[in-house]
C-alpha cells in the first residue's frame, strides 16, 4: 500500500475523497489538504522528492504536510480578506 503513496497515485486518491468531503463540511480544511495532495502527486509525477530520511514514505508523507500547509496559509489569506465596504450600500 506504501507504494501507491511512494509512486503518487495513492495522493491523487487521497487529494480527491478530500476535496469531495469539502463539499460535506464547513470551513476549508479539508480543501487545503486535498489541494496539498494533488500538489504532492503533481510534484511526484515530475520526479521531484524529498530526500530528508532513508525512507521514501515518509518523505512522500513530509512533502505531503509542507504542500498542505503552504496551500492553508494561501487558503487563509485569501478567504479572510476583509472589505471596508458594507455589503448592504446600494
Amino acid at each position: 500500500m506504501t507504494n501507491y503513496f511512494i509512486s503518487g497515485e495513492g495522493w491523487l486518491l487521497l487529494g480527491l475523497v478530500l476535496l469531495g468531503l469539502e463539499i460535506l463540511t464547513p470551513g476549508y480544511i479539508f480543501l487545503a489538504f486535498g489541494i496539498g495532495s494533488l500538489l504532492t502527486y503533481i510534484l511526484l509525477e515530475f520526479g521531484i522528492t524529498l530526500t530528508m530520511t532513508s525512507n521514501s514514505f515518509v518523505d512522500s508523507i513530509l512533502l505531503n504536510c509542507l504542500m498542505s500547509i503552504i496551500a492553508l496559509i494561501i487558503l487563509k489569506i485569501l478567504f479572510n480578506r476583509r472589505s471596508h465596504e458594507d455589503i448592504n450600500d446600494y
